[in-house]
């Protein structure tokens, strides 16, 4: 694709290798505004999921806050109406493994080679798994605190967006029996302590910027009052 940027990512390379895996950390990318990321094309790219793969569109609507358990949204309503309504729709969308669409191949195999240079490549045998996701979210939308299985880059696409990431060793934040009961039973393990909510990093996200965030390293996002997209390569 001749639109594609000649690279994904800026970041200092000792600094991506020492801290990769081990902290999060910001990073500079050039993918805000491609065509492959807006409203219309995006739309497209769900009416060929919904047919193809449903299970990989996950959408759900309503005020969320950060505490609260992805099992207790609302998914009772036609994605392809919400997101012609993104403005008033209260509504979050992601589109897993979006390199299966023929359209997003190439950019996911410039994404992952791009990564795997930064850290080395002896990271490829260390690799089970590889996904681009795409995140669609509403003005003011929360998403809820929570850990991941993969290894992340949140690349911000449009809008604006804070991102709260919290220390995984801190075991007041993170007890030992909810890593556990994630990992083994229960996506929803992780609970969210507002108490504790000063020892997360702040970080800002805007178009061009973007975070690493390591496995296991809980966090919780909220909108500005704009719609949002961000792009997750994870390994």
């Amino acid at each position: 694709d001749a639109t594609l940027p000649d690279k994904w990512i800026d970041s200092d390379s000792s600094l991506f290798r020492e801290n990769f895996e081990r902290k999060s950390f910001e990073v500079a990318h050039h993918l805000a505004g491609h065509p492959l990321f807006q409203l219309p094309q995006l739309m497209g790219l769900a009416e060929r999921t919904l047919k193809t793969r449903p299970f990989d569109l996950y959408y759900d609507m309503g005020n969320v806050a950060p505490g609260q358990k992805w099992r207790d949204t609302n998914r009772a309503f036609s994605p392809l109406n919400a997101l012609t309504q993104l403005e008033e729709s209260d509504a979050w969308f992601i589109f897993r493994s979006a390199q299966r669409d023929p359209l997003y191949t190439e950019l996911y195999r410039q994404a992952m080679e791009e990564v795997k240079d930064l850290v080395g490549r002896h990271i490829e045998p260390q690799i089970s798994r590889e996904d681009i996701i795409i995140f669609v979210t509403s003005p003011k939308r929360v998403t809820a605190y929570h850990i991941d299985r993969e290894c992340n880059f949140i690349l911000q696409l449009q809008g604006e967006k804070d991102l709260y990431v919290f220390d995984r060793q801190d075991r007041q934040i993170l007890p030992e029996e909810e890593i556990e009961e994630f990992w083994a039973v229960d996506n929803n393990a992780p609970n969210y302590r507002p108490e504790l909510q000063d020892r997360a990093r702040l970080y800002k996200l805007a178009p061009g910027n973007g975070v690493h965030v390591p496995v296991n390293c809980p966090h919780w996002l909220k909108n500005a009052d704009n719609i949002s997209e961000i792009g997750r390569a994870h390994v």
